[in-house]
């Protein structure tokens, strides 16, 4: 029973995350981090601000070179932010990977109150 209350709360978490995913370009809160990764791809991977830390940008900066070379095209700034502006799909890349991230600490928040107290606390804390 515990694991159906599990699956049923990471499955809301889910949604909550991919609610509105093709919601005008990002959401105001993404604004700062494709910001940010846009300005480390010209700037030799400096951030202008740790407002969020620097894991998300870094990881998406690897993933979109990943996927300009995957796809034959140099990973340069300029093609970067033309592709960025063209379609969706380096955004769409970025968004599956913070709704992953956001959903996957769902589950490590029931982990923790799990092993900390008991698995009714651990529901509690990641409902």
């Amino acid at each position: 029973m515990k694991h159906l209350w599990l699956v049923l709360i990471v499955l809301g978490a889910f949604a909550v995350r991919v609610y509105g995913f093709d919601f005008p370009r990002y959401h105001w809160d993404e604004n700062t981090n494709m910001d940010s990764v846009l300005y480390a791809s010209y700037n030799r991977l400096a951030l202008p601000t740790y407002v969020h830390g620097s894991f998300f940008q870094y990881t998406i900066l690897a993933w979109w070179s990943a996927y300009f070379i995957l796809s034959g095209t140099v990973p340069t700034t300029q093609n970067l932010l033309l592709a960025f502006f063209r379609d969706a799909q380096l955004l769409m890349v970025a968004r599956l990977f913070l709704v992953s991230i956001g959903t996957l600490t769902v589950v490590a928040t029931y982990l923790l109150g799990k092993r900390l107290y008991n698995a009714p606390v651990g529901l509690l804390a990641a409902f």
